[in-house]
C-alpha cells in the first residue's frame, strides 16, 4: 500500500506514531459489546503523549555492501527487526541496536532462490523465514539463521501478494482482488479454503492490501474490503472480532449498488480513485482504511469528509476520540507496524510524497502534513537524526511504545 513519506524530518516516520491514545469519551460515543459506535463529525483533541510512554529511534548499520534502497515491510521478532527492501529483493534482520544479524538476498529462478517476492512473513512455529512469489507460484522458505529450506508451490496465487501464518500448517493469503483471503496449506501445498469475495475485480482502491490483516494476542484478524467487522479467521472459520458502526457516516446498500454502476461505465482498465469514491456528496461516506490493536488500544484510519480521520478507542477506560491530527499538528500515516505493544515506523530515503499525491490527486490535506516533531524526541534521538545523511545513510526505525 503505497503512502507518502514526506522527507521532512522524519515527517512519515511518525506515520505509526498514530495511533493511539484515547481517553474522554466523544459525546455521541459509546461501546457496546464488540460494536465500537463513532461519531465522526465530533472531533476532540488528542496529543501523541497522551498515548505513547516512549518513542526510541534505532539506527541500522550502513556500509556499501549493504544498502538499503527502499523498505516495504517491517515485522519484528525475539528483539530482532526483519526489514524487505522489494526494490533489491533483499531482506535484512538486525537486532534491536540496529546491528545486522541476517542478510537474504536470493533473487532468481534457481533452487534456493525466490522470483520476485512480493511479501514475506515471519513463521513463529517453525522459526523459519516465508517468501512469497505470486508471480512464480512458489513460497521460499529460510530458516532464521538464513539458510534456504526448501521450496513450496501454490496454485491460483496469482495477484495474492501478502500472506500471514496462522498456524504452524495454514497460511493465510491476501489479495486486493477476487478472494481477499486464500487459506493454503503447506503440507499438500494446496489453498482450501477461499473468503471474502470481491464483488468486482476492480476494487483495489479501496481494498487495505496488506493492512487488511494483523496479527494480536496470537490470533489471526481479517478486515474484508467494504466491511466495517473485522473477522477472527485464527480457526479457519471467520468469526466476528469487532465492528465499528459510523452512524449517518455507514454506507447504505443503494450507496453500494450506486457506486458499482459507476464502475461499469468506466472504460477498460480504468477504474475509480478513491478521492472519487469517499467524501463529501461522493459515492460514499466513509471507508475504513486501516484497523489495528494492541493490549489497551484500538487504533483505526478512516476517510470521511475529505480527509482522513483517526480513531482511537481505549479499551480500559472505554473512550474513544476521533481526531483529524494530534495537537502536535502531526498526523498518521497508514503504513506502519504494530507488534508488541508497540508502533514501528521507518524512514525512506525513496519513497516520494509527489507520488502519493499524484495517486490519490486531491485527497485531502492529511497527504500534506507531517508526521513526525522533533519537538517528541529526546536529545540522544535528536543527535541521532540530525547526524544522518539520507543519501549516504540507512534508513532509520522509530518505535513508539504505547502506554499500558
Amino acid at each position: 500500500m503505497g503512502f507518502i513519506f514526506n522527507s521532512r524530518l522524519l515527517t512519515y516516520m511518525f506515520l505509526g506514531c498514530i495511533l493511539s491514545s484515547l481517553v474522554a469519551c466523544a459525546a455521541e460515543t459509546k461501546l457496546e459489546t464488540d460494536v465500537i459506535y463513532a461519531d465522526l463529525a465530533n472531533e476532540t483533541k488528542v496529543s501523541v503523549h497522551d498515548i505513547f510512554e516512549e518513542i526510541h529511534i534505532v539506527p541500522l548499520f550502513t556500509d556499501t555492501q549493504n544498502l538499503i534502497a527502499q523498505i516495504r515491510q517491517v515485522e519484528y521478532f525475539e528483539n530482532h527487526f526483519y526489514l524487505f527492501d522489494q526494490v533489491l529483493q533483499t531482506l535484512f534482520c538486525f537486532d534491536d541496536k540496529g546491528a545486522l544479524v541476517v542478510k537474504i538476498s536470493r533473487q532468481g529462478r534457481g533452487p534456493g532462490e525466490y522470483f520476485y517476492a512480493t511479501n514475506f512473513a515471519i513463521d513463529p512455529f517453525n522459526r523459519q523465514i516465508l517468501f512469497l512469489s505470486p508471480s512464480a507460484g512458489q513460497i521460499t522458505i529460510f530458516n532464521l539463521e538464513g539458510e534456504f529450506v526448501a521450496n513450496k508451490t501454490i496454485k491460483e496465487v496469482l495477484g495474492y501478494n501478502y500472506m500471514t501464518v496462522i498456524n504452524d500448517s495454514v497460511m493465510l493469503l491476501s489479495s486486493n482482488s477476487e478472494h481477499q483471503a486464500l487459506f493454503y496449506c503447506r503440507a499438500t501445498q494446496e489453498i482450501f479454503k477461499k473468503e471474502f469475495e470481491f464483488p468486482k475485480p476492480d476494487l483495489h482502491h479501496l481494498s487495505p492490501g496488506l493492512g487488511s490483516f494483523y496479527q494480536f494476542d496470537k490470533r489471526v484478524f481479517v478486515l474484508p474490503a467494504m466491511e466495517q467487522t473485522v473477522k477472527d479467521v485464527t480457526k479457519i472459520d471467520a468469526v466476528d472480532h469487532l465492528k465499528l458502526s459510523f452512524g449517518e457516516y455507514n454506507n447504505s446498500s443503494r450507496q453500494w449498488e450506486h457506486f458499482f454502476e459507476e464502475s461499469e461505465r468506466l472504460p477498460p482498465h480504468e477504474v475509480l480513485r478513491m478521492h472519487q469514491i469517499v467524501g463529501k456528496d461522493k459515492l460514499l461516506n466513509s471507508h475504513l482504511l486501516k484497523i489495528a490493536e494492541v493490549d489497551r488500544f484500538v487504533v483505526a484510519l478512516v476517510v470521511c469528509d475529505d480527509t482522513v480521520k483517526h480513531l482511537i478507542y481505549d479499551k480500559y477506560n472505554k473512550n474513544l476520540r476521533v481526531f483529524s491530527a494530534f495537537t502536535e499538528d502531526i498526523v498518521i500515516n497508514p503504513m506502519f507496524k504494530i507488534t508488541e505493544n508497540s508502533l514501528i515506523a521507518f524512514e525512506t530515503r525513496n519513497y516520494k510524497k509527489e507520488r502519493a499525491q499524484d495517486f490519490y490527486r486531491n485527497l485531502f490535506s492529511y497527504y500534506d502534513a507531517d508526521y513526525l516533531s522533533t519537538e517528541l524526541l529526546s536529545e540522544t534521538c535528536k543527535n541521532v537524526i540530525e547526524n544522518h545523511n539520507p543519501m549516504t545513510d540507512n534508513p532509520f526505525l522509530v518505535v513508539y511504545k504505547f502506554k499500558e
